[in-house]
């Protein structure tokens, strides 16, 4: 479950599981973020399908802000993940691209060790802590599609 929010508009510091249920529940209050749910949902699928398990969502998306520009988020960037899987705008030639350029999100890999995206998201402009939300991604199957439109993040 995730927290209230504090009075500047920020999710208390620290790192907050949830279901896709609950994050649609908590942050699809208008338009634009429903917009922006929609694009994050096809950037899911992508990370799914080439065995991502986990992502971090943090910047503005998970605040109180009305109309956010974008959503930022990271992913875990294993052993497991076949990078040739990713959808175009994750890769850079053979390799991975710094941040996805997809409209309406930045979305970086991050070092399942190290964790300097995930950092950088848990703090705001100023330096001050802040809290950002795990979800955890069900794995892709041959035989599923994508019209749960959840992106296959797990509901458990």
């Amino acid at each position: 479950m995730i927290p209230p929010f504090s009075e500047d508009g920020h999710l208390p510091p620290g790192v907050h599981p949830c279901t896709w249920a609950g994050f649609e529940a908590r942050f699809a209050f208008s338009a634009r973020r429903r917009e922006l749910l929609h694009s994050l949902t096809r950037a899911l699928a992508s990370l799914r399908r080439a065995g991502v398990v986990c992502v971090w969502v943090g910047g503005s998306f998970v605040t109180t802000k009305e109309a956010p520009g974008d959503v930022d988020l990271c992913w875990e960037c294993s052993a497991g993940v076949d990078v040739a899987q990713l959808d175009a705008p994750f890769r850079n030639g053979d390799g991975l691209a710094g941040t996805a350029d997809l409209a309406d999100l930045d979305v970086m890999p991050d070092d399942p060790e190290l964790g300097l995206v995930r950092m950088v998201l848990s703090h705001d402009r100023e330096g001050r802590p802040r809290g950002i939300v795990l979800l955890h991604l069900e794995p892709a199957r041959a035989d599923a599609g994508d019209a749960t439109g959840s992106g296959g993040v797990t509901d458990e």
